[in-house]
């Protein structure tokens, strides 16, 4: 069994329905922020959800999505 502070004792923690002390929660943010790196995901990186500032190419219209803006119920346009 691997002591408190790492990400197995956290994993075990979590299949036991403990509470996590703070060294298992600090080994868990750490294996977090390491796969995010090695993902490239991390705050500020190309997979984050930043806005997308590369330039409209091949002459396409830039992407505006889809905005609900009706009355939240059904209307029959035309009965009377």
């Amino acid at each position: 069994m691997k002591p408190c502070g790492t990400a197995a004792a956290a994993r075990r923690h979590y299949k036991r329905g403990e509470m996590l002390d703070e060294a298992c929660k600090a080994a868990v943010r750490r294996q977090s922020a390491e796969s995010n790196a090695r993902r490239g995901t991390g705050p500020g990186q190309a997979g984050s959800k930043t806005a997308d500032t590369r330039e409209v190419r091949n002459g396409m219209p830039e992407f505006r999505p889809y905005v609900y803006r009706g009355r939240g119920y059904d209307v029959l346009e035309g009965a009377a």
